[in-house]
This record gives C-alpha cells, sequence and structure tokens, in this order.
C-alpha cells in the first residue's frame, strides 16, 4: 500500500511512518523541508509543502491509496492556553473536511443510494439517478473521496457477504428462560 503522510515529520508522524514501512508500506511524505527530512529518513519519498501557503503538490499523490492528515501545530511544546488555541486551530478544516457529516444534503444522499452499477459523484444540483451523489459545494475533493471510500468497500465485501450463508441466527434467550 502507498500511503501519504502530512506532518509525517513530526513526532507522532514519523511513529506512524515508521510503522507503515515495518510492515513494508510505501510512504509519501509532506514536509517544509523535505531535504532535512529526507536525511532523518531516506526511505519516504518527500516532498516539499507549507500547509499555511499552498497547497500540496499533486505529484505526491501519485499512485496514494491513503493518506493520514497530521498536520499542524506541534504538539511538543509546554501547553498553554495560547498553544492549546493553536493545537486545536490546526486541527481543524472548516468548510471543507467537516462538510461531509455536517452538511444536510450531502448526507440524504445516502439515505437511498443504490451501489450498482457503481457510486458517482456528480457536480451538486445534476443528481438524476439513484447510484449518483449531488457533490458538496467547494469540497468536491472530499466528497469524491467519500465516493472512491465506498465503491472500494463494495468492491471487496458485497462479494464476500454474498458467500455466507443465509441461515438466520437463533435469538438469545430471555432472562425468564434462565431462571
Amino acid at each position: 500500500m502507498k500511503v501519504l503522510i502530512t506532518g509525517a515529520s513530526g513526532t507522532i508522524g514519523t511513529a506512524v511512518c515508521d510503522a507503515l514501512l515495518a510492515r513494508g508500506d510505501q510512504v509519501v511524505g509532506l514536509s517544509r523541508d523535505p531535504d532535512g527530512s529526507k536525511r532523518t529518513n531516506p526511505r519516504i519519498s518527500w516532498h516539499a509543502w507549507n500547509p499555511t501557503l499552498e497547497r500540496p503538490p499533486e505529484e505526491a499523490f501519485d499512485g496514494v491509496d491513503g493518506v493520514v492528515n497530521l498536520v499542524g501545530e506541534p504538539i511538543n511544546q509546554r501547553w498553554t492556553e495560547d498553544a492549546k488555541k493553536r493545537i486545536l486551530e490546526s486541527r481543524e478544516t472548516p468548510g471543507l473536511g467537516d462538510k461531509i457529516y455536517k452538511d444536510a444534503d450531502f448526507v440524504a444522499n445516502f439515505r437511498s443510494l443504490s451501489v450498482e452499477p457503481e457510486i458517482l459523484a456528480v457536480k451538486k444540483g445534476t443528481k438524476s439517478a439513484a447510484n449518483e451523489v449531488d457533490a458538496i459545494t467547494g469540497a468536491t475533493i472530499s466528497s469524491k473521496a467519500v465516493v472512491r471510500i465506498i465503491n472500494e468497500g463494495n468492491a471487496k465485501w458485497l462479494p464476500r457477504l454474498e458467500t455466507l450463508p443465509t441461515q438466520s441466527i437463533p435469538q438469545a434467550k430471555k432472562a425468564e428462560d434462565d431462571e
């Protein structure tokens, strides 16, 4: 598996990278100082990224199977009130990542969603079929990621579920039956 880690050179990111590498995964790291990070861990494919100034480089995502987002204010510091506020604010993604569960229209897409032939993310307001999901305006990447994850899960688990026996599961005895 190829995994991209934001915050890969931080305290937690380093431990996550080491665990993934030990498992045999390929790791792509994003760092403000990729040259320095490469000296620390040359087995990671490093890319330069300053999260406060720019989007991550597209080439870093080539062939990536998953992303672990650990970017943010360093936790290895004195936890003053200001530091705690910076830590909390650095972990939030207002208006983008949180829309996948806060946007009522987006969530409603999944109430009667058909998984066949395959789920598709479409431009907001253009949904015309039971297997389509109206994407969130301004968060197309999040919408597409959710749809991709569901499709991948369906591809893996639906065939396995079809092979399970269809016999009913026995009901648990009521407490008075045991007396």
